[in-house]
């Protein structure tokens, strides 16, 4: 669901809630959620997973950056929708979305 709000596949009922694009602070959430998503189940599951020490601080720095970003648009319509379909995507028509 979080890639869906990056500017080339942003659908069209997105668009409708959204206008054109998501912001640049939510797009950042976006990407960094799925970066760090990946790298979780990466960690949990594939037990040849290793990271160095510098793919550790990449990830700490795009949590800080996401944790920022997040706290210039938590009380925004945007990010509203964003929490709503992180929750709800599972339930929503995908032929809609």
């Amino acid at each position: 669901m979080c890639r869906r709000f990056l500017p080339k596949l942003l659908d069209q009922p997105l668009r409708d809630l959204l206008g054109e694009a998501a912001s640049q602070d939510l797009q950042m959430v976006a990407l960094h959620f799925v970066k760090l998503q990946d790298a979780r189940h990466s960690a949990d599951y594939d037990l040849s997973y290793e990271l160095s020490e510098d793919d550790t601080w990449e990830l700490f720095e795009a949590a800080s950056d996401a944790v920022k970003a997040w706290k210039r648009i938590a009380h925004t319509a945007e990010a509203n929708i964003f929490i709503l379909s992180l929750l709800l995507w599972k339930n929503w028509d995908r032929d809609r979305l």
